[in-house]
């Protein structure tokens, strides 16, 4: 890769059967605003050379086969995030004061542990929030019939603990919050 030559703003391969890991070359394009990877088959973890995308907005990698932990940072561009229908584990992401632009944040059926920390209130910009079913991808899941065509129970081996964190209640531009299945 070539910083100097490399202007590239928007990269959207949505909707394919890519496999394999997520490019961590893509952290040395700096002009980088939109990486929109959903629906396919991509596996491994959030690579850390992304971090040092200080101009990504917007992330779309919804509907993959990712695993590992969500950083708990976030660049302070973000504004739009969807890492749902994975199976990312470890605690929920911490909200720092690096996630003062974001809008949008879901990470619906994965695999967290922990509780929702009172910091995510931080991010008062937030109009959509998505956290249904934080312990529920298929990962972590426990099937109590196994085998069996008619009875898919399951228990989770994943679970959060602790309350729905009252400030979410209060926050000045939430509109939508989903937070069933937990």
């Amino acid at each position: 890769h070539n910083e100097t030559h490399n202007h590239l703003q928007q990269l959207s391969a949505s909707y394919n059967f890519l496999t394999g890991p997520l490019p961590a070359s893509l952290g040395f394009v700096p002009d980088l605003t939109y990486i929109i990877l959903n629906n396919n088959q991509f596996t491994g973890t959030l690579p850390v050379e992304w971090g040092r995308l200080v101009k990504l907005q917007i992330c779309f990698l919804q509907n993959n086969l990712l695993n590992g932990p969500v950083y708990p940072y976030l660049v302070p561009s973000i504004t739009n995030l969807d890492l749902s229908n994975n199976q990312f584990t470890g605690p929920f992401p911490n909200f720092d004061l690096g996630t003062v632009n974001i809008r949008t944040f879901a990470v619906s059926s994965n695999c967290l542990t922990g509780s929702i920390p009172t910091n995510i209130c931080n991010a008062t910009q937030l109009t959509f929030l998505a956290l249904d079913g934080l312990g529920t991808a298929k990962s972590c899941r426990h099937y109590l019939f196994e085998g069996s065509p008619y009875l898919n129970g399951f228990t989770n081996n994943a679970y959060l603990v602790n309350n729905i964190p009252d400030c979410l209640f209060t926050m000045p531009n939430l509109q939508t919050l989903h937070i069933s299945g937990n």
